[in-house]
């Protein structure tokens, strides 16, 4: 399905899912220039015990003017599944320029370019918990952690984030762990991390049924270099991840 231009004078600016026991399912999906006076520009799933799933879906050029540039998945106890999906260019007033978690989410095998938020969370701002996996973030902006805003609890893991305005990764509080990422600026350092420059080349925009991404380039450190035990089978566009060697970052190199 398509979702384009449409606005909400509330939260929802395409589809509002919202409120205790919603469910929503989203595949091959893109949402584009969608709006909402309040909170997710394109889908709002808040409340307790709303739940959220989508893979294969690209969000473009939302905004929200609170928080959730294109998803917010707010109010404790919202539960969101996001997988092999790119996000770009959306923008949120308050918090999390794409995505504003204050639930329970995991996010896996997707990218996100030129979000911004002009309080914390310029690509995805967490005020719950989350696992991040094998994700790509860069040139997103925010206040504060433009890649990524942590008030919670977040497993990050085989993340590729890089160039974004305010701190790649900024954690407040509460508990961050880091596995296997290539975090450019050394804001997060766990054991196996790396503060290097990941050799990402430009943005190929969503377009043909596939999702946006950042190709790695030859040379890069990534290549390889990801932690097996909590590596995904495939990466954001389906390709096999090699066995043994798989890659950090959302896209495998030149498979």
């Amino acid at each position: 399905s398509s979702f384009s231009d449409n606005s909400a004078q509330a939260s929802g600016g395409a589809i509002d899912s919202s409120g205790g026991g919603a469910i929503l399912s989203i595949s091959d999906s893109s949402f584009s220039d969608n709006s909402a006076q309040a909170s997710g520009g394109a889908i709002d799933s808040s409340g307790g015990g709303a739940i959220l799933s989508i893979s294969d879906s690209s969000f473009s050029d939302n905004s929200a003017q609170a928080s959730g540039g294109a998803i917010d998945s707010s109010d404790g106890g919202a539960n969101l599944n996001i997988s092999n999906s790119s996000f770009s260019d959306n923008s949120a007033k308050g918090d999390g320029g794409a995505v504003d978690i204050s639930g329970e989410a995991s996010i896996s095998d997707s990218s996100f370019s030129g979000n911004s938020a002009e309080r914390d969370g310029g690509a995805i701002h967490i005020y719950g918990s989350a696992t991040l996996t094998h994700l790509t973030l860069a040139g997103n902006a925010a206040k504060r952690g433009g890649g990524i805003f942590v008030f919670g609890s977040v497993q990050l893991r085989n993340c590729i984030l890089a160039d974004n305005s305010g701190g790649d990764c900024i954690a407040k509080l509460e508990k961050l762990e880091s596995r296997n990422c290539i975090i450019k600026d050394g804001s997060v350092q766990g054991d196996s991390d790396m503060a290097d420059d990941p050799m990402l080349g430009d943005w190929v925009a969503a377009s043909d049924g596939k999702t946006g991404y950042f190709p790695l380039l030859a040379g890069s450190p990534a290549l390889g270099a990801a932690d097996e035990r909590v590596a995904t089978d495939k990466d954001q566009l389906g390709q096999l991840r090699p066995p043994g060697a798989p890659s950090i970052g959302a896209v495998e190199y030149n498979l």
